[in-house]
């Protein structure tokens, strides 16, 4: 997927999805209409911290998880916050939007511009999750000229995350293969906002020919009241790791990443 080669990704993506119904452990998408409410495994909401998503070993979107220690510089802290730009991608009934809070750890001052933190799950799971393989096989679909199985795919997903009324797709989006493929991507924002996840989408994306314009190296800092304290243009050095030293050592004449 990444390497561009979306027929060879499509028929792992395929086999992944089709072999879940072969696990030995409860394994699915959560219908966030149904698991925030009463009776729901994310009800209730704790004022302080959020839906009850909290326990990694029972969640069913897990596939294979590579978790972070909890992360208190975006959770409790509330340092990193999702920008004005991307909250205004959200619909108003997005139950994702429960997974955020408006508010500081422990503040009643709601952030300026409309800006949101992570909220709910104190920890994030950079391995292999279900929502992104949903995704992906869309992305998929879309790429290789499936517009409609993309669009299909993309309202069964949508309706696992906000009411039926507003799962619906833009007008248009579904018969534009730009469009719909540039949808699909902005739904990964809305599904994994600070996260992490974004950085390998930007990644991948800097380098595409048709799409490299939905990514942005702007980075900007705000005041508490909303001004902009500084603003900074990443570098594409920034989408590349450095070695560790350990394979440095072992491949001396290989160059390090700048």
């Amino acid at each position: 997927m990444y390497m561009g080669k979306f027929d060879q990704a499509l028929p792992l993506l395929e086999a992944s999805i089709k072999n879940l119904a072969a696990a030995t452990m409860q394994v699915g998408l959560y219908n966030f209409n149904a698991e925030l409410v009463a009776g729901g495994a994310f009800y209730p909401s704790n004022p302080f911290t959020g839906p009850s998503r909290n326990d990694p070993n029972l969640d069913r979107e897990i596939l294979y998880m590579r978790r972070n220690p909890s992360n208190y510089y975006w959770f409790v802290t509330s340092g990193v916050v999702v920008n004005p730009e991307a909250m205004k991608l959200f619909g108003p009934n997005d139950k994702r939007r429960a997974f955020m809070s408006s508010f500081s750890f422990g503040f009643s001052t709601a952030y300026p511009l409309g800006m949101m933190r992570a909220y709910g799950r104190p920890y994030y799971n950079m391995g292999i999750s279900i929502p992104d393989i949903y995704l992906l096989r869309a992305e998929c679909k879309a790429r290789l000229g499936d517009i409609g199985g993309a669009a299909t795919e993309m309202l069964a997903f949508r309706k696992n995350r906000m009411p039926d009324r507003d799962a619906a797709l833009p007008s248009g989006i579904a018969g534009d293969q730009v469009a719909l493929t540039k949808y699909i991507l902005e739904e990964r924002i809305r599904e994994f906002p600070i996260t992490g996840e974004r950085w390998f989408d930007m990644r991948r994306l800097s380098v595409d020919p048709i799409y490299k314009s939905t990514i942005s190296y702007t980075h900007r800092i705000y005041n508490n009241n909303g001004s902009i304290a500084n603003t900074y243009m990443l570098k594409p050095e920034r989408l590349t790791y450095r070695f560790p030293q350990y394979i440095v050592a072992a491949n001396p004449t290989m160059p390090q990443n700048p």
